[in-house]
């Protein structure tokens, strides 16, 4: 997937934003 930072399919920006949100969610629905 994107977030493989070992393929050419690497995308840091998608990633980037895919990890806020994730972390968003963890705070919203996990605190």
């Amino acid at each position: 997937g994107f977030h493989n930072d070992s393929t050419p399919r690497y995308d840091k920006s998608a990633a980037d934003l895919a990890w806020q949100r994730t972390l968003k969610w963890f705070d919203k629905y996990l605190s």
